[in-house]
């Protein structure tokens, strides 16, 4: 009889247990997806939000199949080539805007807001698969390896701008 009690008592402690803990790690997982929630309050921004999207997809795409246009034999591949750096161009160029007032070091300034959305579309993990080409360099010839080594200093041109003056992007570029 008193081990049906604690039996039991012992279920019921459990059991309270688990609604405990799913309680509370729900609630610490809804927190942080709350802190990393960017609210996009005009048409503009989501039509940017979605533009930056589709940018870092296909740059992401690029990067993964690099091994089959990085060599630039077909048309083809030159076109992919053209628009890797393109699609880096743009995305350095979404993350500034110009000064408003008289700097003598630079012309432009970081643009936060687009730097946040980059950064919640994942831009930082894009940009180290593009990063990554570096392993193809020594398999190439000169004319490829200064290809990639172009899309590369372009990339870092890009990471530049993604973490300049914003200290969210700097941390997880430091982690």
């Amino acid at each position: 009889d008193q081990k049906e009690v604690f039996d039991e008592v012992s279920l019921l402690v459990q059991s309270a247990l688990d609604v405990l803990m799913l309680h509370h790690s729900t609630h610490h997982l809804l927190l942080d997806d709350l802190q990393q929630t960017q609210l996009l309050t005009d048409e503009k921004d989501q039509k940017t939000f979605h533009s930056l999207g589709v940018a870092l997809l296909d740059l992401q795409s690029h990067a993964e199949k690099q091994e089959l246009w990085g060599e630039l034999q077909s048309d083809e591949d030159r076109t992919t080539n053209r628009q890797v750096r393109d699609i880096l161009i743009n995305l350095t160029r979404c993350c500034r805007v110009e000064t408003t007032t008289l700097n003598f070091l630079s012309a432009h300034e970081p643009n936060v807001s687009v730097q946040d959305m980059l950064r919640n579309l994942g831009a930082f993990d894009v940009a180290m698969t593009v990063l990554s080409l570096v392993s193809s360099i020594p398999d190439s010839s000169e004319e490829i390896a200064n290809n990639t080594r172009e899309i590369l200093r372009m990339c870092c041109v890009f990471l530049t701008w993604f973490i300049r003056g914003n200290k969210a992007n700097q941390e997880l570029a430091h982690e």
